[in-house]
């Protein structure tokens, strides 16, 4: 995995020009970009920002940015690790929402979303943006298995 935090993340704005940015700001949070990194060979470029709610630490999101399904097979193209103080407050399709406009940027149509088939608030969160059920994976004799959603963006 290289990385490279001094990268500019770039989005495309409505007049679709791009503009440097370092953080998102959403309904109730805020992103700032921590790193910019690629893995798998250098074919997926990932984004990893630190979530701020109330002016507190409230978790990290990743943004995995290919076209490839296969790239994501097993993490799909968002990550979510949320504090505890943000259970229940609908921050995973809240953030994923305000992400789009990244994905878009880099040319993305359609986003693989995974989690563990216990993970019900993830599925809520799919739910939530409207993708669609795609198939439940094994990926190894001790992990859980992948529950997949597809989300046409």
């Amino acid at each position: 995995m290289s990385m490279n935090p001094n990268v500019p993340l770039f989005i495309v704005t409505d007049d679709s020009k791009f503009k440097k940015i370092s953080s998102i700001n959403g309904d109730g949070f805020e992103l700032k970009l921590r790193k910019h990194y690629y893995y798998k060979g250098n074919t997926v470029q990932c984004y990893e920002f630190g979530i701020m709610t109330d002016g507190k630490d409230g978790g990290i999101f990743i943004a995995r940015v290919t076209k490839k399904f296969s790239d994501v097979n097993e993490e799909g193209h968002a990550g979510i690790e949320l504090t505890r103080d943000n259970y229940g407050e609908q921050l995973p399709s809240r953030i994923t929402k305000a992400m789009i406009p990244l994905f878009k940027a880099h040319g993305l149509k359609s986003l693989m979303f995974t989690c563990d088939e216990d993970k019900n608030a993830i599925q809520e969160a799919c739910k939530e943006l409207g993708a669609e059920y795609m198939d439940t994976i094994a990926v190894g004799p001790v992990r859980p298995r992948k529950m997949r959603f597809k989300l046409a963006i």
